[in-house]
């Protein structure tokens, strides 16, 4: 998703029409961390007595954590928003913004009377579309 620069993905079924989307959000929510702890050794490796000053010198370690996000291996329904607020393609754009709003999204689905995705509506095309008013 943040190589294409996307913020959400429409899930279609068998016959094309939309049946849930996923979002960046969606992903992170069922994400796990695993936390472990890290080891360097920058010791240089003297084979002076151990109970030297030189010794007790050269012997350098570091510890630091580590923590990995993991996404679970599983079907993407279970992590998608299956009641999808999507808009038809005659849809004004102030009702586009209004719906956003209401819902706290970034992004609409248009459809078709089929219930067809057609288009993928984002909050900043909306603010690029209320810019080009102000400026008429």
């Amino acid at each position: 998703m943040e190589i294409s620069g996307v913020d959400a993905i429409p899930i279609l079924d068998e016959e094309n029409k939309l049946t849930g989307i996923i979002s960046e959000r969606d992903l992170i929510r069922n994400t796990s961390i695993e936390d472990s702890v890290g080891v360097s050794d920058f010791s240089n490796g003297t084979d002076d007595d151990e109970w030297t000053w030189e010794s007790i010198r050269d012997n350098h370690t570091i510890s630091f954590g580590i923590s990995k996000v993991k996404l679970p291996n599983r079907p993407v329904k279970t992590a998608m928003v299956k009641n999808v607020v999507a808009v038809p393609q005659n849809a004004e754009v102030s009702e586009c913004a209004l719906k956003m709003r209401r819902a706290r999204i970034d992004q609409l689905p248009v459809v078709n009377g089929d219930k067809r995705i057609v288009a993928m509506l984002y909050d900043r095309e909306l603010v690029k579309a209320f810019c080009r008013n102000d400026q008429e």
